[in-house]
Order: C-alpha cells, then sequence, then structure tokens
C-alpha cells in the first residue's frame, strides 16, 4: 500500500518521464536505408530481442558502439540495402546523439523537490544518454544517484537493479518513490517492497498515475 508522506528518496526513470523522443530519430534512419519507417522499427526490435545478452553486456559507449554496428548491418542484410563502413557509421551516430526534449516543467519541479528529497535516476537507457540528455540538459545537479543499468549489466525489471538503487538510497523500501512510464518496471520494484509508485502516463493501471510532471507536486503535497 503507497504512503507517500514517509517518502525520502525518489527515483525517476529517464526517457518517457524526464525526457521524452523525438520520434523523427527512426524515420531519419529508415529513409537513409531505404524501407519505411514500420519496417525498420520491425527490424530493429527483432535484433534487439534476438540479441538481449549482447545489449546487457554495454558498459560503455564504446562497447554501445559495437551493439549498434550489429544491429545496423543485420538490418541492411536483412532488407537486402548493401552498405560500407562510413554508412554504418552514421547510422551509429544517429542511434548514439539522437535528439530528446525535456517533459514540460522537469527542471522547475526537480529543483523544488531537491530541496527536500534525495533524487536519482533508475533507468535502462544506453551509456550514451549521459551525454545527449544528462549532460545536454544539466540535470546532473538535481541528482544524488545516477544509475543507467546496463553500466552494471543489468536491467529493470531484474531484481538486481532494483536491490542496486535500494543500497545506493541508504534509505527503506518505505521511504522510495519509483516513478516510471513502464508498468512492468513499476511491478519489478514491488517484488523488492517498494510500494510507493506511480506511472507516468495516461494508461489504466492500478498504480496511481500522473500524466503531467508537475502533478507529482501535487501528490506529495498532500
Amino acid at each position: 500500500m503507497e504512503n507517500f508522506k514517509n517518502i525520502k528518496f525518489i527515483y525517476f526513470d529517464l526517457e518517457g518521464v524526464l525526457v521524452e523522443k523525438n520520434s523523427i530519430d527512426k524515420e531519419t534512419m529508415a529513409g537513409i536505408i531505404g524501407v519505411s519507417k514500420e519496417v525498420f522499427i520491425e527490424e530493429y526490435k527483432q535484433y534487439i530481442k534476438k540479441h538481449i545478452d549482447e545489449k546487457k553486456s554495454i558498459r560503455d559507449l564504446e562497447s554501445e558502439k559495437i551493439f549498434f554496428e550489429g544491429l545496423f548491418k543485420e538490418v541492411c542484410k536483412n532488407v537486402g540495402r548493401a552498405y560500407n563502413k562510413e554508412f554504418i557509421n552514421v547510422l551509429i551516430h544517429l542511434e548514439t546523439h539522437k535528439d530528446f526534449k525535456l517533459i514540460d516543467n522537469v527542471k522547475l519541479v526537480l529543483s523544488i523537490l531537491h530541496e527536500k528529497y534525495k533524487l536519482g535516476i533508475l533507468s535502462n537507457a544506453y551509456p550514451s544518454r549521459r551525454i545527449t540528455i544528462l549532460d545536454k540538459y544539466k540535470l546532473h545537479d538535481f541528482f544524488d544517484v545516477i544509475i543507467l543499468s546496463l553500466e552494471l549489466g543489468y536491467m529493470k525489471p531484474e531484481n538486481n537493479v532494483y536491490e542496486y538503487a535500494l543500497s545506493q538510497s541508504k534509505v527503506l523500501p518505505e521511504q522510495i518513490l519509483f516513478i516510471d512510464d513502464n508498468i512492468k518496471m513499476l511491478e519489478g520494484a514491488m517484488n523488492i517492497g517498494i510500494d510507493n509508485l506511480i506511472l507516468f502516463g495516461n494508461r489504466p493501471t492500478k498504480f496511481k498515475s500522473i500524466q503531467k510532471f508537475k502533478e507529482l507536486l501535487e501528490i506529495l503535497q498532500n
């Protein structure tokens, strides 16, 4: 049962909670390869599904680039697109320099929350997001803990991710609030006793949900 009165630490997912993707990125990559956006996205998803263990071995930007080199080569082969090293490097650059924009009022809300709570990021985001999101928008100063799970060799919703996040927070599970845009990730947190959970997004759910970041202030002040 949720109890927001005793919260001392708030963990946020990154993509889908603090920032949103520019959907043009995949359209651009699909156009370069010469296929529809729908075909590209399906090939992209299938590769990641087939190579999930390789994805989990990503630890830094260099290994991330190697992973996507394999992805783009296979996509090109599957759709009959000839390629060379320079062609693949263009796609890798686009992938690791994706364009994101801050969710409305994120910095304002974080600045208010940071006066009362410890804050953290708990995300499955790729290591490149440290540059394309955290550095670009100067978000580091808001957070006491930043966990990009791939750098540890885990992925939400595996228990190890949440256990590590709990150890880094230095508070009790019942003193943590976790906000994510994926129901499975919230359920993963429940498995280790984190019951204060909020879904960011407008979907049917058993969890408390918000559609605007600013709503978080109202919930915590009530």
